[in-house]
């Protein structure tokens, strides 16, 4: 995946493109900054795989060489928000048909 699509991947919270794998975080939910380039902090996990991550999400204090720790929880208001745009798209498509 080229690193403008990664960025946009980032961004926007889309995976799943054809013909992509993607990348199995098993063992560490840390990521060191590399370096900052314009809005993306340029990261790499454990395993050496680089991440981009749109500044504007990050602590503003972070710099390069900073250790990033992520704690994943479940945003249930994004996620049923989603969910119902979903359906009234879908049922927009139904309707036309």
């Amino acid at each position: 995946m080229n690193k403008a699509l990664l960025a946009v991947v980032l961004a926007t919270g889309c995976s799943g493109f054809a013909g992509t794998e993607p990348t199995v975080a098993e063992h560490h939910n840390h990521v060191v900054v590399d370096r900052i380039e314009g809005n993306f902090a340029i990261t790499f996990d454990y395993e050496g795989v680089e991440i981009w991550y749109r500044t504007e999400l990050l602590p503003e204090a972070v710099s390069d060489g900073d250790v990033l720790d992520f704690d994943l929880t479940v945003d249930h208001h994004e996620t049923e928000a989603r969910r119902a745009q979903a359906t009234a798209i879908l049922n927009a498509l139904r309707a036309r048909s």
